[in-house]
């Protein structure tokens, strides 16, 4: 009963999370196109930093056992004040405010210290407090929105709060911190970032550069697709600290698989569809071959969602270099759908890097899925 609890709790607050940003761009859509694009590169850019801390810190802190403040932090500082990694940070900031505005900065800032917050209340087992991360978001955002002021500022005064929360927890925990992570991989964890950056955050940074309108019709299309990331997040999240004591990882990866085949994919198509004809409802506006567009997308979510469950087996063995290898082939066939794009009319880049996206999913999992049984044959 507790472990049902504490899921639903889960649940809950990857729904309120993934509503809240369902309902900003909903919100944007009203402004203008550009506003959606806007926002939807900013987040792409926190995503990129939250990859980055994800692929060296809070994996292994999940899959670690271990429950100290002090040790993620650590582990966390590790990584982000590797040379490299602070100049593209500080690189990102100087861009969001000079392409989007000082308000949108705090989009950055938000999405790049929550999941550190989250990851550590999850593994001490505060779901309640992790639920109320974002209810001051999402208060903020009503409070903001319905008195007629931009609602992009609710960032501002969730960042402020995160951050307090934050300094507090590093001030009360008195545990010793734990060395959790070997030189190797940070720089695993950065290639792993770069690598998968190319082709999961690169398709939005690609049409922005081609017409904005586009990148604010890929941010609304990938955003009906949200109900299906809660289940995935969710799914993902319990696997990874449940692997910390798995008996058999292949069993625990096997399971895991074949939910996220069945049920994810189902939902998946179920959105689509959804998508398909209310679009023009949500955002107002219609762009021209939707059903390609949405059928595309399906697609490509259906290969992100399988990735997980490998991408967990493979930290749970401790072999990252492999997922490194597998996303710099990854990254090689994105690069080549990039230069083939500039061939393509505007018109039709959206598609084709969809469906470009789609087969470098594909390469990607049927690869690493033929791994893992060579494995577990050895």
């Amino acid at each position: 009963m507790k472990l049902l609890g504490q899921r639903s709790l889960l649940l809950g607050e990857q729904v309120l999370s993934s509503a809240f940003n369902f309902l900003v761009v909903v919100a944007l859509s009203q402004k203008s196109q550009l506003q959606v694009a806007s926002f939807g590169l900013i987040y792409s850019f926190a995503l990129v930093y939250a990859a980055l801390v994800k692929n060296g810190a809070l994996n292994l802190y999940l899959t670690s056992g271990v429950q100290s403040f002090r040790s993620l932090n650590a582990l966390v500082m590790q990584i982000l004040l590797n040379k490299l990694n602070l100049v593209l940070l500080v690189a990102v900031l100087i861009f969001s405010w000079w392409e989007a505005g000082p308000a949108f900065v705090f989009v950055f800032v938000y999405y790049a210290l929550v999941d550190v917050y989250k990851t550590h209340l999850f593994a001490t087992g505060r779901f309640r407090e992790n639920l109320l991360s974002v209810l001051v978001l999402v208060v903020a955002f009503g409070a903001i929105y319905f008195s007629g002021g931009q609602a992009i500022y609710a960032f501002v005064v969730a960042s402020g709060w995160l951050l307090v929360r934050y300094l507090m927890l590093l001030h009360r925990d008195n545990t010793e911190v734990i060395s959790l992570a070997p030189e190797k991989l940070s720089r695993d964890s950065f290639l792993m970032t770069l690598s998968y950056t190319s082709y999961s955050h690169g398709p939005l940074w690609l049409l922005y550069a081609i017409d904005a309108t586009l990148a604010a019709v890929f941010v609304q299309v990938r955003n009906i697709f949200q109900p299906a990331q809660i289940l995935s997040r969710v799914v993902d999240i319990f696997e990874k600290k449940g692997s910390s004591t798995a008996v058999s990882y292949y069993a625990n990866f096997k399971q895991v698989f074949l939910l996220n085949v069945c049920i994810l994919s189902a939902v998946t198509i179920g959105l689509a569809l959804f998508g398909y004809f209310f679009f023009e409802f949500l955002y107002g506006i219609r762009p021209d071959a939707m059903a390609l567009v949405f059928g595309l997308y399906a697609l490509v979510c259906i290969g992100t969602f399988v990735s997980r469950p490998i991408e967990t087996f493979f930290y749970g063995i401790k072999r990252l270099d492999i997922l490194v290898r597998t996303r710099i082939i990854a990254t090689c066939a994105f690069a080549g759908l990039a230069v083939s794009v500039l061939f393509v009319p505007a018109e039709d880049a959206l598609n084709f890097i969809l469906a470009g996206l789609s087969v470098v999913w594909l390469i990607i999992n049927v690869k690493n899925y033929l791994r893992i049984k060579l494995e577990r044959d050895e």
